[in-house]
């Protein structure tokens, strides 16, 4: 039993919509359509990484010359936040590749 097997049709259906994608079905539709959103999500980020490694690099590139504390902190949060988009997608990833191994 995997992860999103656990969860029950409501709280499916929520996580769909949040998605935009169509909540009509049985529960068996509702953890495929999650599986494949959850990759296409990871896709995305995959993508965006290296137009998010230029930003950060021209981001530290201009406060190695202007020094300004303000585009560090912004910098240094929005890094943070990436990371934690980038760790949440790779796990709820890994929940639905251990879910779908185990069935």
């Amino acid at each position: 039993m995997t992860a999103l097997d656990e969860l029950n049709t409501t709280i499916l259906r929520k996580e769909l919509r949040q998605r935009n994608l169509d909540s009509k079905g049985t529960k068996a539709v509702f953890i495929d359509r999650i599986r494949d959103a959850l990759i296409n999500e990871n896709k995305r980020v995959t993508y965006m990484q290296p137009e998010l490694l230029r930003v950060t690099k021209t981001v530290e590139a201009n406060n190695s010359n202007s020094n300004n504390d303000l585009e560090t902190s912004l910098l240094a949060k929005i890094t943070t936040l990436l990371d934690t988009v980038q760790n949440k997608i790779e796990n709820k990833l890994s929940d639905s590749e251990n879910m779908h191994t185990s069935t």
